[in-house]
């Protein structure tokens, strides 16, 4: 398994245990999450750049989905950001 696939899991388990989030946010910020990685090719948390950033919004724009939507897939991401900045983990990211 990756880092970042066991960053993700780390993360999802936090939000389940500690946060109560249903299994329909679990199931959606997973989904977004795991497109997030397969799309930007990070390996772990820490890799995650401006590059990587711009990648992801580059792909969910060419998708042609909704401003709200692309909102709410940037902002599952940047949450799993800041969970790990919070637990001291520099993430390249500005």
């Amino acid at each position: 398994m990756k880092p970042i696939e066991q960053e993700l899991e780390k993360y999802l388990w936090y939000c389940e245990k500690v946060r109560n989030m249903s299994k329909a946010t679990l199931n959606q910020k997973r989904n977004v999450l795991e497109r997030f990685t397969r799309v930007t090719n990070v390996q772990s948390v820490s890799a995650i750049t401006n590059d990587a950033f711009n990648q992801w919004v580059a792909h969910v724009t060419e998708r042609k989905v909704g401003g709200s939507s692309i909102n709410a897939y940037n902002a599952i991401v940047l949450a799993m950001i800041r969970h790990y900045r919070e637990l001291g983990i520099k993430v390249p990211l500005n």
